[in-house]
């Protein structure tokens, strides 16, 4: 049989996580990771969605999401030039670092939640 191959993905165009509180995360994301809002259309925004914008232009929504579960593991990873300096501001806002249950040989990292639970992981890869 001739198996037809996949197409090749795309790139990513953006993410969604659901949220249990849409001001509260609207806060978190702006106040303590600094995203920026996108212009969500009042349609979409009806709905319980906030379009969000990463530095580098990664399109980011969080969704209202009644009875919401976070995670255990899951998490998003975001690349940080220095880890030591976001771990700083982070705490300096009073979010909860975590740190990571494995350590990994070439990389300076750690884990924090958002309001509603979701984790995230900021990683500084080191040079060999």
């Amino acid at each position: 049989m001739n198996e037809k191959k996949a197409p090749k993905p795309g790139i990513l165009d953006h993410i969604a996580v659901d949220v249990k509180d849409l001001d509260e995360a609207l806060a978190f994301y702006t106040g303590v990771l600094g995203l920026k809002e996108q212009g969500t259309p009042e349609n979409v925004k009806d709905q319980g969605v906030i379009w969000l914008e990463w530095p580098d232009g990664t399109v980011f929504h969080i969704v209202k999401s009644e009875g919401m579960s976070p995670s255990i593991l899951g998490h998003l990873a975001i690349y940080v030039e220095d880890a030591d300096a976001w771990k700083e501001h982070i705490s300096a806002k009073g979010v909860e670092i975590e740190s990571p249950k494995v350590q990994v040989y070439n990389a300076k990292r750690f884990f924090l939640r958002d309001p509603s639970g979701n984790r995230f992981e900021f990683v500084q890869w080191l040079e060999t």
